[in-house]
């Protein structure tokens, strides 16, 4: 929580949003300030988030794909189910 408001606070804004033009002015202040042990220690924090945060995000897509796939196999059924009726229905015919 507290690295998302450093963050908002230096100007590079959301972290899923990526590395903002900003980072680029900030670099130097950056390297500055990760020179000391406690801002290693953010910076790992902050990366850490990251990660999680893609590790979501590809849980998520994952989901996604499943959930198509399973629609795709009702379609496939349905259309079966209903040649099957129409099958039926022209052998009643004969």
């Amino acid at each position: 929580m507290l690295g998302k408001v450093w963050v908002a606070s230096t100007g590079l804004g959301s972290i899923a949003g990526g590395v903002n033009k900003k980072f680029y002015v900030l670099a130097p202040a950056l390297c500055a300030f990760a020179r000391c042990s406690c801002a290693k220690r953010f910076l790992s924090a902050l990366s850490k988030e990251q990660e999680q945060e893609q590790e979501q995000e590809q849980e998520q897509e994952q989901e996604q794909e499943q959930e198509q796939q399973q629609q795709q196999q009702q379609q496939q059924q349905q259309q079966q189910e209903q040649e099957q009726e129409q099958e039926q229905e022209q052998e009643q015919e004969q």
